[in-house]
């Protein structure tokens, strides 16, 4: 197993996914883990999963690779199962994803192979300073991939949308190094990080008007183009900062971390919940479940709008919290008014009635939405209830299965 897979045949029972004959056993664990990720993804309320490290981590060392496109070269058996996973996640009305990286990746190989050798890769992997790419890889990028970074995204990007129609992508590591000191007869001698710019990703999003990247690390203008990720607790941030709040009204963050420090510090996280964050959940086993739970239960209650979808209909609940804060919820279980109550059959009649209640321009907290719905909702008629309030400015806060009552 030294792409270092999980949840498959294990390499102690004789196994090694080497073996030509050990894909299609692959194959079927693929299968088999998007199942899973599926129902967790339903328990969990989640909207769209990442694979994190679709490639495997045979030869990236620490690092990931983020690099779709060498899929073949380096994973053979999940490029055989890669399409199908992907398929089975969509058709389940999920979005899906993948990490990519910024670095310009040279494998070793002989000019004009078609198979790649991966044991070692050029001096210059992972920096973002190259002249050109060497002769023996040129077949696999465009040129202009050696010295634009922009460029080096944007195919990556494109290519994960093409093939498994991706529209989510973490981007780890979104810095890159040039040399800060150069010896003709050594190399460089000394380096220096630097963030890629903001506007890089404005240009992103306008190129690719319908993906979300979400990168690693950021400086407080990166929030204008897109969510960004939080790892709690430590360097990464822990919430959206209020000062970024308050110069780009939508901003919003993608919070990971340490459950016990989330839930120890529960009403801050709450709070940032009801102002627009979000969470990863871990998509193999839920193992993020009770946070999830402890954290967005309370912070719908402080949603205005409810909308419960059954087989047969839609209802919206529009709900009075204009004088509840965090606290009252947490520390006095107040109820909540329902100030009316609508029933529709058809989407075109929801849009119109969000259309008639929703500006634009006002706070995210007053116009989430909290999403239920009867496992009998098929995937796409629940997406296309979901796109006809998201359209009228609404933010979906939450989107759960539940079971109606007979009340």
């Amino acid at each position: 197993n030294p792409r270092g897979w999980t949840h498959t045949v294990s390499p102690s029972d004789g196994w090694s996914i080497e073996d030509e004959d050990a894909h299609e056993a692959f194959y079927e664990a693929a299968m088999a883990g998007a199942e899973r990720v599926i129902d967790v993804s339903k328990r969990l309320g989640a909207q769209g999963v990442v694979v994190w490290q679709i490639e495997g981590m045979e030869f990236s060392g620490p690092a990931y690779y983020g690099e779709p496109r060498h899929l073949r070269y380096v994973a053979p058996e999940m490029e055989a199962a890669a399409d199908d996973f992907f398929e089975k996640i969509r058709d389940a009305g999920l979005r899906v994803g993948i990490t990519i990286r910024p670095p310009l990746q040279v494998p070793l190989c002989e000019e004009g192979e078609e198979l790649v050798e991966w044991e070692e890769m050029s001096r210059l992997e992972g920096r973002d300073w190259m002249p050109e790419i060497p002769e023996n890889s040129i077949h696999l990028y465009e040129q202009k991939e050696a010295w634009c970074a922009l460029t080096r995204l944007a195919n990556k990007i494109e290519y994960a949308k093409e093939r498994w129609g991706a529209t989510l992508f973490y981007l780890d590591t979104n810095s890159f190094y040039r040399p800060r000191v150069r010896d003709d007869e050594e190399g460089p001698s000394d380096w220096e990080t630097k963030r890629l710019p903001a506007g890089m990703f404005g240009t992103l999003n306008e190129m690719f008007s319908d993906v979300m990247i979400i990168p690693e690390h950021q400086y407080p203008e990166y929030w204008a183009h897109g969510p960004q990720y939080q790892h709690v607790p430590g360097m990464f941030g822990t919430i959206t900062p209020p000062g970024v709040r308050f110069a780009y009204p939508e901003a919003f963050s993608i919070i990971t971390g340490d459950t016990d420090h989330i839930l120890d510090n529960r009403k801050n996280y709450i709070q940032a919940a009801v102002e627009g964050d979000t969470f990863w959940g871990h998509g193999w086993w839920g193992g993020s479940m009770e946070k999830i739970n402890a954290l967005f239960q309370p912070a719908v209650r402080l949603a205005p709008y409810h909308l419960e979808i059954t087989a047969d209909e839609m209802s919206v609940k529009v709900r009075d919290v204009s004088g509840l804060t965090t606290s009252d919820v947490l520390e006095n279980d107040v109820d909540v008014e329902v100030v009316d109550r609508k029933r529709f059959g058809e989407t075109d009649d929801l849009a119109e009635f969000f259309a008639d209640r929703l500006d634009g321009e006002e706070l995210v907290s007053q116009r989430r939405v909290y999403v239920r719905y009867e496992e009998e909702v098929s995937p796409e008629e629940l997406n296309h209830i979901l796109d006809a309030v998201t359209e009228e400015g609404g933010i979906i806060a939450w989107s759960q299965v539940f079971v109606v009552s007979p009340q």
